[in-house]
């Protein structure tokens, strides 16, 4: 008998441990991990009377997207992933930030040197998180690379902190300690981490975006080129005319190729406050999947350049107004201007704002970091023109392919290899 996705996620699912007859029962881990997701909730300050809408989605969406799982050692590691999606969705609606707030303490809270911090000191907004706009992965890189040169203690809470993403209230009483003495020492540990990213790892901090970029100069990236999978992006920060930051990632093997940048943001999104290029990225193809999703669906956009109304639409290779390099022969969206005395084109490949946030693209690209795009053609699917992407990891066979309606971008079908 078919399972139904309700009958899948009760809301009040008990917590016990999943017995081992049934580990690899979907339905019994699916509703056994609530507990712990919506843990990751609070770690990520949605409110309580939203926490457990949160995980009902990500729980549908993994039912929906069991066929995706590869390995079921990596089932918690995958459920927590899409989790995290959920939550960075939830908040994206409601426009909130993700910054954490500042950290206050009760007047009984002392340091690891049982001094009484400063409560000042913690909300200066000037002593900001070191790691806070790293993914997950860069994380791990660069605790692991730092954690030797700090105390015991310190390497512990930073663990919890970034790497187990456990809540100060969770976090505390694994370490016998008080909520407060924790966000003392969580707040000692950062300092410690500042002094390491601009001394000893200077060069590695550099290179993940930590230091203040040279506006002046390109530097290399942590992110691999998704055209070829060989090179690291190189980035800089400019300033466009009217004095907005531009975000521009080229490829030194495949940007001279066709004359172009992998990414220019082009001011779609703001990016002042932000120094590191990966959290710019995010913040950037957010824009443009959200201006995308509006173009396409009312048919108008406004120009980049003079501001008067557009039409979007998504073009064939064979349809861009411009002559296109072999290389780069997508699918396109595409507002050309009309209005007399504009040539503006703004113009973006259709496969990053129709799959970059999937939860199943995002998967992948999480386990396959070297994962390029490979060619695009037309299909149909149930009698709908349509558009197959390909999401392909350079280092081995796997790969993800996506099918999307020719005119809205909207996701019709993932299958697997």
């Amino acid at each position: 008998m078919p399972i139904s996705s309700a009958a899948l996620v009760p809301r009040h699912a008990s917590a016990a441990p999943v017995p081992a007859a049934h580990i690899g029962d979907p339905e019994v881990r699916l509703a056994a991990a609530r507990p712990r997701l919506l843990r990751i909730t609070r770690s990520f300050r949605i409110p309580p009377d939203a926490a457990d809408d949160v995980v009902q989605e990500a729980l549908l969406a993994a039912w929906r997207h069991l066929d995706h799982l590869r390995s079921r050692e990596r089932f918690d590691a995958w459920l927590d992933t899409i989790c995290r999606n959920q939550c960075r969705m939830f908040l994206r609606a409601q426009r909130s930030s993700l910054r954490r707030e500042p950290y206050r303490l009760d007047s009984a809270a002392t340091d690891p040197d049982g001094d009484t911090p400063d409560p000042l000191e913690l909300a200066d907004p000037s002593a900001t998180d070191p790691l806070a706009s790293l993914a997950a992965q860069d994380i791990a890189i660069l605790l692991d690379r730092a954690l030797s040169s700090l105390p015991a203690h310190m390497r512990r809470i930073l663990e919890l902190h970034y790497l187990h993403g456990l809540p100060a209230t969770e976090a505390a009483p694994s370490l016998g300690i008080s909520v407060g003495v924790l966000e003392a020492r969580l707040h000692r540990a950062r300092k410690r981490l500042r002094e390491v990213f601009t001394g000893p790892l200077r060069d590695e901090a550099a290179a993940f975006g930590l230091l203040p970029a040279d506006t002046n100069a390109w530097q290399e990236t942590r992110i691999w080129c998704h055209h070829c999978g060989q090179r690291r992006l190189l980035g800089i920060f400019a300033t466009l005319p009217d004095g907005r930051r531009e975000l521009r990632l080229r490829c030194p093997a495949c940007s001279p190729l066709h004359g172009r940048d992998i990414i220019r943001s082009k001011g779609i999104a703001p990016l002042d406050g932000l120094r590191a290029f990966r959290p710019a990225l995010t913040r950037t193809l957010h824009a443009l999947a959200d201006r995308t999703a509006h173009g396409l669906a009312t048919g108008w956009d406004t120009c980049l350049h003079c501001g008067h109304p557009v039409r979007r639409r998504v073009v064939m290779p064979d349809e861009f107004p411009a002559s296109l390099h072999p290389a780069i022969q997508r699918h396109w969206v595409v507002a050309a201007c009309e209005h007399p005395g504009c040539i503006g084109l703004g113009a973006w490949p259709a496969i990053e704002p129709a799959i970059w946030f999937h939860p199943a693209a995002q998967h992948f690209m999480a386990q396959h970091p070297r994962w390029i795009t490979a060619p695009e053609d037309e299909t149909a699917w149930h009698g709908l023109a349509a558009i197959r992407f390909r999401l392909v990891d350079f280092a081995s066979a796997a790969r993800l392919t996506f099918i999307a309606d020719a005119h809205t971008l909207r996701i019709l079908a993932t299958l697997d290899a």
